[in-house]
């Protein structure tokens, strides 16, 4: 399978915007300079299953330094860029540089971060779920391109190609420094007792909640960003 991204000078992103009356010559757009225009979401000669996007359709956001315009965007968990429609074009905004976008219907904030994987510095979207001047939570969506897999024998059948959501991972942003958070709970209570004095394990027992489920961590962190 084939994904094709075409990179693009500044002055011709710039150029095309200013056409549709969305630059405005405001600092900002230079975060966005070595964006791509996608000439196709991608090419395939052979038939895939599922969808690269979290959300097939483009919906209304808001990109941070641009408030006053909706743009049309969606986000790319494969490739990890965030996708906007100007009508001719689709620019793709690489995480590699800072951005901010939120879209406004259902509210869902992304927003770019550098972190370590397997001591690798890397930059990705991630989706701000509890945003704090102590702890910041932060998921990770993932989607995963398995490659078309032909039958061995004539008992089998040939397997497509196919794009598969994996497990949400969830972050922290603390200390200035974006960490991984455990998803075993002994592990999680270990992590979280480093950074605070609060008892973490009476609370996550009292309330009977669960180290892997969004909404159960995201009252975990309300609760350790608590006075």
């Amino acid at each position: 399978m084939k994904f094709f991204k075409y990179s693009i000078l500044f002055g011709f992103l710039f150029n095309f915007c200013l056409g549709q009356g969305i630059v405005t010559g405001d600092a900002t757009w230079q975060n966005m300079q070595n964006a791509s225009v996608l000439n196709s979401r991608f090419n395939s000669d052979e038939k895939v299953e599922g969808s690269p996007y979290i959300s097939e359709q483009f919906k209304p956001s808001k990109i941070k330094g641009y408030d006053n315009k909706i743009f049309m965007s969606k986000f790319n968990a494969f490739s990890g860029d965030m996708e906007v429609d100007f009508g001719e074009k689709i620019i793709a905004l690489s995480s590699d540089y800072d951005c901010e976008i939120e879209f406004t219907s259902p509210s869902k904030r992304y927003k770019t971060f550098k972190y370590k994987e397997n001591g690798m510095s890397k930059n990705d979207f991630f989706v701000i779920l509890n945003e704090s001047s102590k702890i910041s939570l932060l998921k990770k969506e993932i989607i995963d391109f398995i490659e078309a897999k032909a039958a061995k024998s004539s008992y089998e059948k040939d397997k497509p190609a196919k794009f598969l959501r994996k497990s949400d991972e969830f972050y922290v942003y603390l200390n200035d420094e974006v960490i991984f958070l455990p998803k075993n709970k002994k592990k999680l209570i270990q992590f979280f007792s480093q950074y605070s004095k609060k008892d973490v394990k009476s609370f996550i027992k009292k309330e009977k909640l669960n180290a892997k489920e969004e909404k159960d961590i995201k009252t975990i962190v309300e609760f350790l960003n608590k006075e």
